[in-house]
């Protein structure tokens, strides 16, 4: 089966092994990070949760939380602007609980020393040995760390994404801790339960019991379970979601290398259906030969899996390594042998190919022995040819090579689909975050929003006050956001305002499928109160998710008093504030880091998917095209023998293939349109935000071209071929 089809087989080969060693990599790499990132709750003794105080916790909550069956410890952070849009967040180096793994360099020694954590301090140019100003003072980077509870640098747990380039985590003795200056100042306490044992629910209900026991007592900022703390989950939960994204992808991939074995068998089986049926009239059984034909592909497989499998495990792990360790901070962990990665890449694959290939020889080897012997293998007689009209020759020609060959260009239809719809996705996210980026930009409220510690006057007269109050709408937040009438920042929803309904995001509508005159009911975080709000309009504001109502309605349904607001949206500084009283600002930086981490994180997963999806349009245009090729060389040597010139020939052949590729291209981009916005939306509904579904136009075009200029090579390989084809050797086959 070798002879005329080793071409064929390379092709496969080589995709076989840029698949399985795609697998293997990611699982052997997720593997290994995941091991080290469950037993890293063990050895740095993670916390079961924490809470934020106003202040120091009391001696009754102090007292009261002694008789339950945990262990608190202080957290106190501090939370320092060491340059423009760059915070730190600084602890005291823990002993205890939430321990640091130190990757380079040394602990503080000193009250003048300082350890980053890894990813902050590489984006950021720092290294062991550089000098980070806090405030009026200058601390030496002693050591490169990496922080247990902070695997994603979340810097508040209700954040849609990490930020690994402008939030950092720092750690410095105690004594250097007591006298740094600070903009804000964290009254944390972590709990660590007694009882390791308990469930996932027995925690949750425990948990529940020191939230009561806290709000009895004390004031409460912000409490986390450990289930529930992103910059400790996070990346645990995102292994498990890229696994099932990954093993699905490459079981496609596998199906469709299982159909172009079939195609190039049963092309095989047809070019020597005489000698078939001259063993089967010898006494050759079916088995025996089910055995030889599938003996071929089974061994590229075999070898493509072997050659993936050493690549996964070394090439391809420390990409994946890499790539994750870009986007988390993990602790390091050593890479583990990883059985099921052999059994998921190698066995599962073959039995999927044997499956579909023992599925289908049978009934192909148990036609009668005299049709293979009269070289036809229909199984069922045509009684009268398809009737092609009053087309010309070459048209009809055409046609009848594509119904000849219909099941290889079937697999050519699904495989470009495929290929389309990868690399669509790959080209569509770059500029979709792009393209939101922008509208967050074009449709921001002003360049400065004053968020305020309390009711502060301003002298400037241009600035507008606002209040805001953050709800909670099952995992993700609603900013309620009340303004002025007749507001000059955001005129389109103070103009619906009038009829003092509420005003909702275009995102909030999206997601939550949010209809006029729908309730929609919210809770305030850590009590029981809950707030509905009834759908009036929606504005296009696609910073977040944001319900607009007039300042005085907001007064009125948070019981604030007649004079209260929380900060001023202005497109100019206010000089006038003094920094006490500020507790942030919130500038276009803010509006679009998330964006810009994602891309940071996702930018070189998107061109893997790209360059992937280019080798499998050129694997399955090669293969299928030179198996049309190979499945017609009696008859194109006839029409060489009629006098027809290459040229002419590849008219027939090649340019038949090429316009069942640009076809396949016209099915394959309004599916692929259809199929990624039901894919997009289906993340949407899971992820914290919302982006509108955005194809750049040049997307769509840069798919098909890539398709078509892998056709192009490939036309300039076969028309070689066909060049090759001789005469003489059809002239002494029909002898």
């Amino acid at each position: 089966m070798l002879t005329g089809n080793a071409g064929k087989m390379v092709a496969v080969l080589l995709f076989l092994v840029l698949s399985i060693s795609l697998a293997s990599g990611f699982l052997v790499a997720e593997h290994s990070l995941r091991i080290g990132y469950d037993n890293t709750f063990e050895e740095y003794n993670i916390e079961d949760g924490h809470f934020e105080l106003l202040k120091e916790m009391s001696d009754p909550l102090a007292e009261a939380l002694k008789k339950e069956k945990l262990s608190i410890f202080t957290l106190f952070n501090k939370d320092l602007e060491i340059k423009e849009n760059r915070v730190l967040r600084i602890y005291p180096v823990r002993e205890e609980i939430n321990r640091i793994a130190l990757l380079e360099g040394a602990m503080p020694e000193t009250d003048e020393e300082i350890v980053l954590e890894r990813l902050f301090a590489g984006n950021n140019g720092y290294e062991v040995g550089s000098n980070v100003k806090l405030g009026a003072k200058a601390f030496l980077v002693s050591g490169i760390v990496a922080f247990s509870d902070y695997s994603s640098l979340f810097k508040n747990n209700a954040d849609g994404l990490f930020d690994n380039i402008r939030f950092g985590i720092a750690g410095v003795n105690q004594n250097a801790f007591d006298v740094l200056e600070y903009n804000d100042l964290h009254y944390t306490y972590a709990w660590k339960n007694h009882d390791p044992d308990l469930t996932p629910e027995e925690k949750n209900d425990f948990a529940d019991e020191i939230l009561d026991i806290a709000k009895e007592h004390d004031l409460i900022k912000d409490f986390v379970r450990r289930s529930d703390n992103q910059a400790i989950c996070f990346a645990g939960e995102d292994f498990g979601n890229d696994r099932v994204f990954m093993m699905v992808f490459f079981y496609i991939t596998i199906v469709i290398i299982a159909f172009l074995y079939v195609v190039v068998m049963r092309s095989t089986i047809e070019l020597e259906a005489k000698s078939v049926g001259s063993l089967r009239a010898l006494g050759y059984t079916n088995g025996e030969l089910i055995r030889h034909y599938s003996l071929l592909p089974l061994l590229v497989t075999l070898m493509g899996a072997l050659i993936g499998n050493v690549l996964g495990y070394t090439l391809m792990k420390d990409a994946f390594i890499y790539i994750y360790t870009k986007s988390y901070s993990l602790i390091p962990a050593p890479v583990l042998w990883n059985a099921e990665a052999f059994v998921l890449t190698t066995l599962v694959p073959v039995l999927i190919i044997l499956l579909i290939i023992y599925g289908f020889l049978p009934a192909l080897l148990s036609l009668p022995i005299q049709k293979f012997l009269r070289n036809d293998l229909s199984r069922r007689k045509q009684k009268y040819a398809i009737h092609l009209g009053k087309l010309s020759f070459f048209t009809r020609f055409r046609l009848r090579i594509i119904f000849q060959n219909s099941s290889a260009y079937l697999v050519l239809l699904v495989g470009i689909l495929l290929g389309s719809l990868l690399m669509s996705a790959g080209l569509m996210l770059p500029p979709l975050l792009e393209n939101h980026q922008q509208e967050v930009l074009d449709n921001q409220i002003c360049a400065y929003q004053y968020i305020l510690r309390m009711p502060v006057e301003t002298a400037d007269e241009q600035a507008e006050k606002f209040a805001i109050q953050s709800l909670e709408l099952g995992e993700g937040t609603v900013q309620v956001l009340g303004i002025e009438d007749g507001s000059k920042f955001l005129p389109v929803a103070s103009q619906g305002l009038q009829t003092g309904e509420a005003i909702f995001s275009n995102g909030l509508t999206s997601k939550y499928e949010i209809e006029k005159g729908d309730q929609l009911e919210l809770s305030k975080k850590y009590t029981d109160d809950t707030y509905s709000f009834e759908l009036g309009d929606t504005v296009y504001y696609p910073a977040g998710f944001t319900i607009f109502i007039s300042l005085d309605n907001f007064r009125t349904i948070f019981d604030c008093d007649d004079t209260y607001f929380t900060g001023y949206f202005t497109d100019h500084k206010l000089d006038d504030l003094e920094d006490i009283f500020v507790a942030s600002i919130r500038t276009e930086g803010d509006l679009t880091f998330a964006l810009d981490q994602l891309m940071d994180s996702m930018g070189q997963v998107f061109k893997v998917m790209a360059v992937f999806s280019v080798i499998l349009f050129f694997v399955l245009i090669y293969v299928l095209s030179k198996q049309v090729v190979e499945c017609n060389q009696q008859s194109i040597a006839m029409l060489k023998i009629l006098g027809y010139e290459n040229s002419e020939i590849n008219n027939l052949y090649h340019v038949t293939t090429g316009l069942t590729v640009i076809f396949s291209f016209l099915l394959s981009i309004p599916a692929c349109k259809f199929i990624l916005k039901i894919i997009f939306k289906q993340i949407m509904t899971k992820y914290i935000g919302w982006f509108d579904f955005y194809v750049a136009p040049w997307v769509y075009p840069v798919v098909v071209v890539s398709g078509l200029v892998s056709y192009l090579i490939i036309y300039v390989m076969q028309s070689k071929r066909t060049k090759g084809i001789s005469t003489a050797e059809f002239l002494k086959e029909m002898e």
